[in-house]
């Protein structure tokens, strides 16, 4: 190696990329990729699009899951968190502005195609404009209200909000999302008057219910039931049709008082409509078995979600028809999402 030679290599630059080289060797030396995947995907890092702030189910799925396919391909897969507050729009925009090869993919939820198709009324239509590729998990809510109320069951909570139309609030983490429409659909089921308040981010929404300014709240088991067990907050009923196997004991908000009430969410990973479908067809292989390993079982069992084992072809079919069920709760409601 002559002077010159070796005056690069010490440079910042060519040290960076010589170790960026060697992580790369040493992850290629075990690299497992699935049959009918051709050799040259990825020929650079795949961006993995995260649509919402680090910390949270959707930023923990998709690093765990799209960094252990990263381990066994032997390809650097780069995250990138895009914040929440504007409801994920700048995630599925950055998506859509990437080529349709595979080498871009998006993270997110079904609240973020929600908000993209009635709230934000952006130029696309998301069941168009995006390849369906792997269905993390089903994610249901759990409603919880405020420890001081008189009332400790659905049934008692119906009651008590017939007899004093308007006085109870419901916090939202956001305008159009799961959590807003969980509300809004009790509310439409119930024949209910309470007030839906949006906040900016699931957080403010469960400080201000265990203050009292607001009533009720719709959220994850795994941001709700700390503040139940410390008993800040009663938990209600789950908005699954089911009890969830990892929490037996929680009722469903339907079999306590409101027959057929059911609303469930999504996390999972999308690609720009035209991305290949033997690169879909991987990432779906890949993440089913990650889903299956007993460290994600475990980690969705304390989160309060089902993970699934869907075809993209079947998350199609999810993503379709939650939002045909927004759809018509929006629609018959008479809600305007603003």
């Amino acid at each position: 190696m002559n002077a010159i030679s070796l005056s690069l290599l010490h440079s910042k630059t060519s040290r960076r990329l010589f170790t960026a080289g060697l992580a790369c060797l040493a992850l290629s030396v075990h690299a497992q990729k699935p049959p009918g995947l051709s050799a040259s995907y990825p020929n650079k890092p795949v961006r993995v699009i995260l649509s919402t702030a680090p910390g949270g189910s959707t930023d923990f799925l998709g690093r765990t899951i799209l960094g252990k396919v990263a381990e066994k391909w032997g390809s650097p897969f780069v995250m990138e968190n895009f914040s929440s507050a504007v409801g994920g729009i700048i995630a599925l925009d950055a998506t859509l502005k990437a080529p349709a090869d595979g080498h871009t993919v998006l993270v997110t939820s079904g609240s973020t195609f929600q908000n993209a198709n009635f709230v934000a009324k952006t130029n696309y239509d998301v069941r168009k404009a995006f390849t369906p590729i792997a269905q993390f998990t089903n994610s249901p809510l759990l409603m919880s209200v405020n420890a001081s109320l008189p009332f400790g069951n659905v049934k008692e909570l119906i009651a008590y909000a017939r007899s004093k139309p308007g006085e109870l609030n419901i916090a939202t983490s956001g305008v159009g999302t799961s959590a807003h429409l969980s509300g809004e659909l009790f509310k439409y089921m119930t024949g209910t008057n309470m007030l839906s308040v949006p906040y900016k981010g699931v957080a403010p929404s469960v400080t201000d219910t265990i203050a009292g300014r607001t009533q009720i709240v719709f959220g994850t088991t795994v941001g709700l039931l700390p503040h139940v067990r410390a008993g800040k907050l009663k938990a209600l009923g789950m908005t699954s049709a089911t009890r969830l196997q990892s929490l037996p004991d929680m009722p469903t908000i339907a079999e306590m008082g409101v027959p057929g009430f059911e609303y469930i969410g999504w996390i999972g990973m999308v690609g720009r409509t035209g991305t290949p479908s033997a690169i879909v067809a991987a990432l779906n292989q890949e993440a089913i078995q990650i889903i299956r390993s007993p460290e994600l079982q475990k980690a969705l069992a304390a989160d309060g979600s089902d993970p699934a084992y869907a075809t993209p072809e079947q998350f199609n079919e999810v993503i379709v028809g939650a939002l045909g069920r927004a759809e018509k709760l929006i629609r018959e409601a008479g809600l305007k999402l603003e």
